[in-house]
């Protein structure tokens, strides 16, 4: 066998070796980066005094890029101010005259890393059980949230309250 053609065949394997694993570096590096701003969100539905609390919080490492923010109420779908107006006659009896806050996005919002939107805040009257309060909450109101990542991969958050 000549020395030339050795090195040759030598040579073109080292070069497709080095395409190949350029090519493997570049690809794991993609997974990384999507990874590295994947956003996650979550719910935090808390009582604090005479109140309840939802809100939703990004836990991911990147902004979510929200495209639907969908109140569902039995089983339908609504938008916000629909969900505004049957939460407040839903509870119309409980609820204390002080503040009460409920909140929506928009499609094309954005919610960054850590940040929290308060979805929902109701004052209660003095003295009720704030237990039977959250289990008639959640079980007539959900949550639902499609989000994407800004590689555009699409993420859906439901807030499965009544589970």
């Amino acid at each position: 066998m000549d020395i030339n053609l050795l090195v040759k065949v030598s040579t073109t394997i080292t070069a497709l070796m080095a395409i190949g694993l350029t090519y493997w570096t570049i690809r794991t590096q993609q997974k990384h980066n999507k990874l590295s701003v994947a956003p996650r969100l979550c719910d935090w539905l808390h009582t604090q005094d005479n109140s309840v609390h939802y809100d939703i919080i990004n836990k991911g490492l990147g902004t979510a890029k929200v495209s639907k923010f969908t109140f569902i109420v039995d089983g339908q779908e609504m938008c916000w101010s629909e969900f505004d107006k049957d939460i407040r006659h839903y509870f119309e009896k409980e609820l204390n005259e002080a503040h009460q806050h409920t909140s929506g996005l928009s499609a094309d919002s954005y919610i960054a890393k850590d940040e929290r939107i308060r979805v929902l805040e109701l004052h209660f009257l003095p003295k009720l059980e704030l237990s039977l309060i959250l289990k008639r909450l959640t079980k007539r109101y959900q949550l639902k949230i499609k989000y994407y990542s800004l590689y555009e991969e699409p993420f859906t958050y439901e807030s499965n309250l009544n589970d």
